[in-house]
């Protein structure tokens, strides 16, 4: 299994309206893409910081699937004042 890390810069000022667009926007799609297995967004209110850990069953699932996820924020995370600051791909070696 592999997960990417993807954090976001949020105005703090807008989280709620930062967490219905996660609830509303992204988890649906994430959801439709093609090997995966979920995911955990957590966020600090205080910051507006966001991460994002997405699960995929496999390595080219996940590659497959970071176009699709790019255009996910798409126009409603820009009228939030969503940022990407960097995005990660790890090898899950161990979970409970």
């Amino acid at each position: 299994m592999f997960a990417r890390v993807t954090t976001v810069a949020s105005p703090s000022n807008l989280s709620a309206d930062t967490v219905r667009h996660i609830q509303e926007d992204i988890l649906p799609r994430i959801e439709q893409q093609a090997g995966s297995q979920g995911g955990l967004w957590l966020m600090d209110r205080q910051t507006g910081k966001v991460l994002a850990i997405t699960l995929w069953k496999d390595e080219d699932s996940m590659h497959a699937s970071q176009g699709r996820v790019t255009q996910v924020t798409g126009q409603r995370g820009q009228q939030l004042g969503i940022a990407t600051q960097s995005v990660e791909s790890f090898e899950i070696v161990a979970q409970v």
